[in-house]
């Protein structure tokens, strides 16, 4: 058998006798017609990782000293929950910010194993942080941000969590010192989800793609936003980048509900809205 099926056959059937022997016998050779090389060995660690023979894959991990571990070899190894080769792959030097891009998916999000997963976190950045955002679990966003620094003045993780309406990881945020988003502001008024508007303490009158949040409550004939807004302290009279003012965009729509209440005299506040 050529020395490279023996490495795979070996590898698959977890014969590490049979392993150790072919890469002695083989590895770096000068003939490169028999050599087992960076390449072979490579696949070889992929293979050991996807069958779940992880005592190979951790003679692979010893024979080769350049393998690239972030991605394939550590998604696969966090998925198959094997903390052993995990923290090995991770003391290596593997990241868990890097996708595997056969499965599109970090080892963050593929990982069970409780432990496994406080060790990507640890050892993960920004992306570690975005999915366990995405998965909305708000202990391991905290222990993220207690053990890694980010800036604060990036709205990206405020605004991913409101999108998934994660609201407690919002306020886990805006209590760290993330800037709030606007945009996501008016985005939960349009679609009505007024309590993480009120999270949010965005500005009713601040522009965003170049309309007021009127505007973007009218074009989203959202009554109730409209009603929150005006309540909130907007002004109905401040025109978008078009010189429209809301009243003007809602009669174009037709939308009687929207006309009434920017029509309406809102005297109300917040705190009387949140007691009806």
């Amino acid at each position: 058998m050529h020395p490279i099926q023996t490495l795979f056959s070996a590898t698959a059937l977890g014969n590490i006798e049979r392993l150790r022997k072919c890469l002695d016998q083989h590895h770096r050779l000068a003939d490169p017609s028999s050599s087992i090389g960076y390449f072979q060995i490579q696949q070889a660690l992929l293979l050991a990782f996807a069958t779940g023979v992880f005592e190979a894959a951790r003679v692979l991990l010893c024979r080769e000293s350049n393998l690239s571990l972030s991605g394939g070899p550590l998604v696969l190894a966090a998925g198959k929950s094997d903390e052993d080769s995990v923290e090995l792959l991770l003391k290596k030097g593997a990241d868990p910010d890097v996708p595997w891009i056969w499965m599109n998916n970090l080892p963050l999000k593929v990982a069970v194993d409780k432990n496994i997963r406080r060790m990507l976190l640890d050892k993960g950045g920004r992306s570690t942080l975005r999915c366990a955002i995405e998965m909305g679990v708000v202990d391991e966003v905290v222990r993220m941000l207690d053990r890694t620094e980010f800036s604060r003045g990036d709205q990206e993780f405020v605004e991913m969590a409101a999108q998934r309406n994660h609201a407690q990881i919002v306020i886990v945020l805006l209590s760290r010192g993330f800037h709030t988003s606007q945009r996501a502001f008016v985005d939960a008024v349009c679609t009505g989800n007024l309590e993480l508007a009120k999270i949010l303490k965005g500005n009713p009158d601040e522009s965003v793609r170049g309309e007021r949040p009127l505007h973007h409550a009218v074009r989203s004939l959202s009554t109730i936003g409209v009603e929150f807004l005006l309540m909130s302290g907007a002004n109905k009279d401040l025109a978008n980048d078009d010189g429209q003012i809301p009243v003007q965009v809602a009669r174009t729509l037709k939308e009687k509900s929207v006309i009434q209440a920017l029509e309406a005299n809102h005297t109300k506040s917040i705190v009387s809205m949140d007691r009806q």
